[in-house]
């Protein structure tokens, strides 16, 4: 498995682990609204550091584990995979903006759209790296 592939399928397991987990929180904490501003950014700020840190312990492991400078290398196939992978998650991004930037704004407000913002985002970012974790596991075809 290439470091490429291991840090997309750790990513994806992390995104669905820990924002699935603060996501659900937030629904279902009784008295999420009643908490005040510096708990709430406590929260996402917690939340985010534990991401902050899987993402650093996986691009340290996969640097280290490297065999060669050159593996690290992007050859075709890994920007086809990434590019790819990218469109897709940038059409995800932009649907969950348009709600989040243009519906929202119109019957919530504050932490709701905060907290959906986040969501698609981390719904983005799961979809590019399962969709580059996936291409190195079926290839690519042109």
């Amino acid at each position: 498995m290439s470091h490429r592939e291991r840090f997309a399928l750790v990513w994806v397991v992390a995104l669905v682990v820990v924002l699935g987990t603060y996501m659900v929180l937030v629904a279902a904490l009784p008295g999420y609204d009643g908490f005040g501003v510096s708990t709430k950014i406590a929260l996402l700020g917690g939340t985010l550091g534990i991401l902050a840190l899987a993402a650093i312990a996986t691009q340290i492991a996969a640097h280290s584990a490297a065999d060669r400078p050159e593996s690290l290398a992007l050859d075709e196939r890994d920007r086809l995979i990434a590019g790819r992978a990218a469109a897709a998650a940038y059409h995800v991004l932009i649907a969950g903006m348009i709600i989040v930037g243009i519906v929202m704004p119109f019957n919530k407000g504050g932490w709701e759209i905060i907290n959906a913002a986040l969501l698609a985002i981390a719904a983005a970012e799961i979809v590019h790296h399962g969709l580059i974790f996936a291409a190195y596991r079926r290839g690519v075809r042109a």
